[in-house]
């Protein structure tokens, strides 16, 4: 289930890259949206495929699907 989903999440980070990178914008800029879309931690985005350890362990964050 995660997986599917960071799957998708990558695949809209790079087309969101490619149309940046088509519309000119600096390199340094877009390099700054990557790294701000991986570091977010709220629901829905890349930072659950570093919070994902396999472990099974509840993190504590009401999410069940972890």
């Amino acid at each position: 289930m995660a997986s599917s989903r960071i799957r998708r999440q990558l695949r809209q980070l790079f087309r969101l890259v490619r149309r940046l990178d088509g519309a000119g914008v600096s390199e340094n800029l877009i390099l700054a949206v990557v790294f701000f879309a991986l570091s977010r931690d709220d629901r829905g985005t890349l930072a659950a495929f570093w919070q994902d350890d396999g472990s099974g362990e509840d993190d504590g964050s009401g999410d069940e699907d972890d």
